[in-house]
């Protein structure tokens, strides 16, 4: 089953999932010159770059953004670790986590 928020109860559909991994960002980074230069530019940019972090909010789900690397330009890649409501302590010993043995 696809999980379509406003469709199908996706918190339910996540129920043995303890946490969630997926990339902070749809897109990778562009430089803060580049997001400036016209109004056009930032508003297709920015609805792709809160697709990933709005859906934990639309869910009630906690969620960390730790950095996991960088693109060909050097701009930073994050990675979002989610978890169910009022798991903040699993979120952050997972962010944690993935630090330790990715640095």
């Amino acid at each position: 089953m696809i999980c379509v928020v406003g469709v199908y109860p996706c918190p339910s559909i996540l129920k043995g999932v303890e946490a969630l991994l997926v990339p902070a960002t749809a897109i990778p980074a562009l430089p803060t010159a580049e997001i400036d230069a016209d109004v056009e530019t930032y508003t297709e940019r920015k609805l792709s770059y809160l697709r990933n972090t709005a859906i934990g909010n639309i869910l009630n789900m906690c969620g960390l953004s730790v950095p996991c690397g960088f693109t060909k330009q050097g701009l930073p890649i994050g990675l979002m670790v989610y978890g169910k409501s009022f798991q903040e302590n699993l979120v952050l010993r997972t962010g944690y986590a993935f630090q330790e043995v990715s640095d």
